[in-house]
């Protein structure tokens, strides 16, 4: 699998810092919403404590102060 470097990118309004990613195809949903990328647990250890609501296909992050 392809490797590159992502110098920056954003979960919603939530930076976040530059890595290397693995590029894979995650094919699609359907319907309008499209997924771009899936951060790891490396990526979320960042924000301490994290919510994913599978029910509802949301990902929460703590709000930045």
């Amino acid at each position: 699998m392809p490797v590159v470097k992502v110098t920056e990118w954003r979960v919603e309004d939530v930076g976040l810092s530059g890595t290397e990613a693995t590029v894979i195809d995650l094919g699609s949903r359907g319907g309008d919403r499209v997924l771009q990328g899936l951060p790891g647990s490396d990526v979320l250890s960042e924000f301490g404590q994290v919510t994913i609501d599978y029910d509802d296909e949301v990902l929460r992050l703590p709000k930045s102060s």
